[in-house]
């Protein structure tokens, strides 16, 4: 069975970082450790996902909040 990739075109880093900020929150910052040099794309990559995941939990919780 092949693993469902959603977001088709998005590196691995993105996706860690996208799970990592579900995952811890607002935490994900001081908790999730990526293995990646700081300048690197993987970096970069990790960052972007870090802050669709946090928007993404802010979504939620703003639907939670008006129903």
């Amino acid at each position: 069975m092949t693993e469902q990739n959603d977001f088709p075109g998005k590196s691995h880093a993105w996706l860690k970082g996208r799970g990592d900020a579900i995952v811890y929150g607002d935490d994900v910052w001081d908790m999730a450790n990526p293995p990646y040099f700081v300048g690197s794309p993987e970096a970069f990559d990790w960052n972007s996902g870090v802050e669709a995941g946090l928007d993404e939990f802010a979504d939620e919780q703003h639907a939670d909040e008006s129903d």
